[in-house]
């Protein structure tokens, strides 16, 4: 979920995730994909982006065992999801995890 750090509201949110312990990212306005880790953040909104470093996705793959499914024998599911499922029925399950630079 991105914030709007355009508003008040955005920058208090921002703000207040550093607070609760969270990685805070920041860049150089208006350089587009250049963020590092702001250690600490000196909240310079004028001339900096500022954002909660994003969190990886993580998810399972889940392939039948019978091939007639209509997206080709697979699914993708929550990981909460597939922690509940009885092993039987799949014929394989891959865990895949994001990689963010």
């Amino acid at each position: 979920m991105e914030i709007d750090t355009t508003t008040t509201a955005g920058k208090i949110a921002v703000m207040q995730a550093f607070e609760d312990g969270k990685v805070i990212e920041s860049r150089m306005k208006p350089l587009p994909d250049n963020w590092t880790v702001a250690k600490p953040p000196v909240w310079n909104w004028m001339s900096m982006d500022y954002r909660i470093k994003p969190e990886p996705r993580e998810w399972w793959v889940c392939f039948y065992d019978e091939q007639d499914v209509s997206d080709g024998g697979r699914t993708w599911i929550a990981p909460a999801t597939a922690d509940g499922m009885p092993p039987g029925g799949w014929a394989k399950v891959i865990r895949v995890r994001e990689i963010l630079p």
